[in-house]
C-alpha cells in the first residue's frame, strides 16, 4: 500500500470516528514547479431537513455538508502524482477517475471568484485545513492565497474519484 493510500485510509478512519463517510477523494495541484498538492476527502451530506413552508404549497429542503478534510502533500512531479492517485483510486474501489487540466486564468482575474473553480478546491478560498493524526481539522502550513495565485498563473490539475466500499471485492471476484 502506497503512502497516499495509507494517508487516505487513516484520514477516512478519523472521519468515520466523527460519523462522516467519504463520498469523494480529490487531488489538486497548481502546474507550477514545486507546487504543493492538496488532497481533499469530501464527506457525505450529513443533516437534511425540510424547513417550514415559505409560501402556501412551497417547502424548502436544505442539506448541510461538513467541510472537506484536506492534507498538504509533498511536492512531486506530475507523473508521480498521477500514478499514485490512480493506484489509490484502484485500491479504494473507484470505478473511474476524472482528471481535469485547467489553463491559467486571464490576467487580472481573481482566483477567489467561484466561477473559476479554484475557490471550490479550497472551499474557503484562503483557509486550508490539514488533517494529521488527530480526528479534527488543524491549521495547514500552506498559504491558501499563494496556492490560489499559483494555480491562477500556471493553471492547475485536478483528479477526482468516488471510492466504493465493495469495489475491490467485486474486482477480485471478476478476476477469479
Amino acid at each position: 500500500m502506497t503512502d497516499l493510500v495509507q494517508q487516505i485510509v487513516r484520514t477516512a478512519a478519523a472521519m468515520a470516528a466523527m460519523g462522516q463517510a467519504v463520498t469523494a477523494v480529490r487531488l489538486a495541484v497548481p502546474l507550477a514547479p514545486g507546487a504543493v498538492p492538496l488532497l481533499s476527502l469530501v464527506p457525505k451530506v450529513s443533516a437534511c431537513g425540510i424547513s417550514p413552508p415559505v409560501a402556501p404549497g412551497v417547502a424548502v429542503r436544505g442539506c448541510e455538508r461538513p467541510e472537506d478534510w484536506r492534507m498538504a502533500l509533498a511536492p512531486q512531479p506530475l507523473d508521480v502524482l498521477d500514478a499514485q492517485y490512480l493506484e489509490a483510486a484502484w485500491a479504494l474501489g473507484a470505478w473511474d477517475v476524472a482528471r481535469t487540466e485547467r489553463a491559467p486564468l486571464p490576467v487580472g482575474a481573481d482566483p477567489a471568484d467561484p466561477m473559476y473553480g479554484i475557490a471550490h478546491l479550497l472551499h474557503d478560498p484562503y483557509v486550508i485545513r490539514f488533517i494529521g493524526q488527530a480526528p479534527e481539522p488543524m491549521p495547514c502550513p500552506v498559504d491558501g492565497a499563494a496556492w490560489a495565485q499559483q494555480a491562477a498563473r500556471h493553471g492547475w490539475l485536478v483528479w477526482l474519484c468516488k471510492p466504493l466500499l465493495y469495489g475491490p471485492a467485486i474486482r477480485a471476484g471478476w478476476i477469479a
